[in-house]
């Protein structure tokens, strides 16, 4: 039987490259509507109470380089930086969708580490990301953070699975 707190699913979704941030348009992220719909039509009606979903952002959830006066690994300025924009109009529907998933029965959300998110080994920055999602302290173990290059592992019925950003080297 599945469980998703053990990192088995009955049915996973990853996604990858989202580079939330920027204040300047154009911005690297430019689907909102795109991811909006693909949430509310694929993932969402699949997270019923008898089905255990994953969803992973295989890195670059975040691009931090894109926020105004940005500097390399600066995590203080990405603390604040995540609550900007989770509230900003450009990616505040990404968060909203992302809560809901939450929000369900048997779902968890898993975040591995891209090239342009390292701010997110910062246990400031994931707990900022955790209130966003209103899961602060990380609740139930709702989100799996994987910051390691082992990526994220699970298995998915029988039939393991192993998600990389694909930055670093195998």
């Amino acid at each position: 039987m599945a469980d998703a707190t053990k990192d088995v699913f009955d049915e996973l979704f990853v996604i990858s490259d989202l580079h939330l941030g920027g204040q300047d348009e154009p911005t690297l992220f430019d689907a909102k509507e795109q991811f909006s719909n693909w949430m509310q039509s694929t993932v969402l009606p699949r997270c019923v109470a008898d089905r255990h979903v994953g969803l992973v952002i295989n890195g670059d959830m975040f691009d931090f380089l894109a926020e105004r006066g940005a500097k390399y690994f600066d995590p203080p300025a990405a603390r604040g930086a995540v609550s900007r924009i989770a509230a900003d109009p450009h990616y505040k529907p990404v968060f909203d969708d992302l809560k809901t998933f939450l929000d369900r029965p048997n779902t968890r959300l898993a975040i591995t580490l891209g090239n342009h998110d390292l701010e997110l080994c910062d246990s400031g920055v994931r707990a900022a990301v955790e209130q966003v999602l209103n899961q602060p302290g990380n609740r139930n173990d709702r989100i799996a953070w994987r910051l390691e290059s082992r990526g994220y592992r699970c298995k998915v019925s029988s039939k393991r699975v192993v998600c990389r950003h694909g930055n670093e080297g195998i």
